[in-house]
């Protein structure tokens, strides 16, 4: 990741912010080197999330929904970080494997240890539950279309599986895919034989 930190590396001291909860989720970081800590304040007490170290990604939601920062992001080292807009790693993601491949790996290693973050998620923000979970199904089941732009998820198997792994009924599961799925980044196609993809572009 040497190439990567020549044009996107940027130099934070420790006890800098990388950005606090509400923030605009406007960069992804990876970490080149030093460590990161993710916490949130509830009702004036800290709460420790997570420590990432060198290799790990912080900010990962600002590629997969833009949304506000959920959390805090401090250095607790001196630290080396590549940073990127949205469009950036999304040219890099394209033409860079190994980006590409420790990302995945990154969103999989995060996925299985979640299960504290989902439980928040599910009753604080169905929105980036549903996504972190199709972000997961992309990781297992996913394939690319035609152009190789979008990643593709058969949807009436991830409606099954959502009904199964949340509180959420059919009517709910279908409700939120429609909100999520805006046409921007995820959406829902349908094939000349009426077989519904969701197709998420990462």
């Amino acid at each position: 990741m040497s190439k990567l930190f020549k044009y996107y590396g940027i130099n934070v001291k420790k006890g800098e912010y990388l950005f606090q909860e509400g923030d605009a989720a406007d960069y992804l970081y990876m970490i080149h080197q030093g460590e990161i800590l993710i916490n949130r304040i509830i009702n004036g007490i800290e709460e420790k999330i997570k420590i990432l170290e060198e290799g790990e990604f912080v900010g990962e939601m600002a590629i997969i929904d833009s949304k506000p920062r959920s959390a805090n992001a401090i250095a607790i080292k001196d630290c080396q970080l590549i940073r990127m807009t949205k469009e950036a790693f999304e040219v890099n993601y394209q033409s860079n494997s190994q980006l590409g491949m420790s990302f995945l790996r990154f969103l999989s290693i995060r996925i299985r240890d979640t299960n504290e973050i989902v439980s928040f998620m599910l009753s604080k923000n169905r929105d980036q539950f549903f996504l972190l979970e199709l972000a997961k199904e992309i990781i297992r089941t996913g394939k690319k279309d035609s152009t190789e732009n979008w990643h593709l998820v058969d949807y009436s198997k991830f409606v099954k599986k959502m009904i199964l792994n949340s509180s959420y009924n059919e009517i709910e599961v279908v409700s939120i895919l429609r909100d999520i799925c805006d046409g921007k980044e995820t959406k829902v196609v349908t094939t000349k034989n009426n077989f519904q993809w969701i197709a998420c572009k990462i």
